[in-house]
Formats: structure tokens, sequence, C-alpha cells
């Protein structure tokens, strides 16, 4: 594509709308496919970006679409948008790759490319808010672009229907069917009432993406420490993959239709 002479990418804040307005939603992926960017001269550069991106964009299309929020209506049944490419061994991160494949792995951390386990199965995508590094528009006194950190909204997923985070299947474990066990019951019992009370807090109208990134983000949670002898943190819980068992035994939280949890009081 041949660009004119006396065009120059701009760096002032964005004014107009790239894609739909949906930024929550779930449906059934029907595909999704890759092509090479043709609406934009710039993007064809054969280098390679500073974050990995080379013009190359996956578009994803879905349908039954239940639009859970938007910026403004959107009353059709199907959408589609486009999410750029970026090479993970070319890419320093913090890009729109990145963070959709970091919520990826959550599900299916054992896959490459789990992009393909996506068509045909129903999913939940939300467009959640990440810092980056980017140019302010203004320039340093040798001439040069100036950077700084901003607050950009990216896509993830943040559920899957028929799989748990960690990738296994729901109803692989007597716990993901809400079956307690022994081991669980007692689990259960270890962690204190108000702990508890916290964690139902925090899991209250989210799925368990949200609930997880949440838990790590808990200054209570991270206050906690399993000093007790052969007692163990609720972190510590979290990454051997108990405390999801420990709060079903508990029946602190309870399962709604659309995959997010409703505490029980």
């Amino acid at each position: 594509m041949v660009m004119e002479q006396d065009w120059v990418p701009s760096s002032a804040e964005p004014s107009g709308q790239f894609g739909p307005p949906v930024t929550h939603f779930k449906a059934r992926m029907l595909k999704q496919s890759s092509e090479k960017d043709v609406a934009s001269g710039w993007a064809q550069n054969p280098h390679q970006f500073h974050d990995g991106s080379s013009g190359l964009y996956i578009k994803f299309c879905f349908e039954d679409l239940t639009v859970i929020e938007t910026t403004e209506p959107y009353e059709f049944p199907t959408l589609e948008f486009d999410i750029a490419y970026s090479e993970p061994s070319k890419s320093r991160g913090a890009n729109a790759w990145e963070f959709l494949s970091a919520s990826l792995r959550q599900f299916f951390p054992d896959v490459d490319g789990p992009i393909s386990k996506l068509p045909g199965k129903i999913q939940e995508w939300k467009k959640m808010p990440h810092e980056v590094r980017r140019t302010t528009g203004k320039l340093n006194e040798d001439g040069t672009q100036e950077w700084g950190p901003k607050i950009l909204s990216f896509w993830e997923v943040v559920a899957v229907d028929g799989v748990a985070v960690g990738g296994q299947s729901v109803g692989e474990k007597a716990s993901s069917a809400g079956v307690a066990t022994a081991e669980t019951n007692a689990l259960a019992v270890e962690i204190e009432f108000n702990m508890l009370q916290h964690l139902a807090d925090l899991f209250d109208g989210h799925t368990i993406a949200e609930f997880n990134t949440a838990l790590v983000a808990s200054p209570v949670v991270k206050a906690q420490k399993g000093n007790t002898p052969g007692k163990e943190s609720i972190l510590e819980l979290n990454l051997q993959d108990k405390l999801l068992d420990a709060i079903w035994a508990a029946k602190i939280v309870e399962r709604q239709h659309d995959g997010t949890y409703k505490k029980i009081v």
C-alpha cells in the first residue's frame, strides 16, 4: 500500500471509537483467523514494533451473544473484532496479545496454542484495565518522544464453559461438582470464620478468574500468614489448588447461571 508522503502518525489523545462498543460479553466463538492489516500502510512496515507486533491481526467471531456491559446500545446477535498479534519471542509484553494470552494460560496451562480450544465453546470476555507505557504526545528536551504510564483496557477471557482455572474440566474433581470430601471439610474448618467471610465477599458477583485476581490483590489475604505449624496460608492453599475445594466445602458461595458466584448469607 502506498502512503502519502506528507502523512505522519499522530500522537494525539484518541477521540474516536475503534471496534464494537461492547466491553463485556458472553457468547459462543465461531472461529478465529489471522489476516494482515490492509487498512493502515503504517502497519505494513516490515520491521517488528517494540511490542513484538508486525501488522498481523487475529479476528475473533462470536454468535449467541449476551451483552453484559457496553458503552452504547448493541442489539446484534453476533460480534467480531481484531486483536493485534505480538510474537512472544520478540515481545516485551504489556500488549493486547500478551494480556489475552495470560488470561488463556489460566484455563489451558499445558496447551500450546490454547486459542485453538476456544471455537465452539461458550465463553466470557471482558476488557480489563492495565498500566502500559505509551507516548504522551510531548517531546523531551532532546527532541525525542516522551513516554509514560497510561491505563488502557484490553480483552481477557474470564470464563470458559466446561473448563476451570488450571485446565481441569468442570466436574473432573469432586470439588468442581460441589461435592465435599473429608479433606476439603477439614480445610474449611481450619480457615478462620472472618477469613471465610472475606473470601465470600471477594467471590460475590464474580467468576473464578475474577476471584483469583481479587484474591492475590487483597491486603487482608496478603497480610494473613500461615505461621501455625502445619497450617498453610490462604495464598499457599490457592497455589496448591486446595482453596476452591475448601470454599465449596464451606458452602459460602453458590454458582449463578451466568458463571458468577453469589455469597450465601
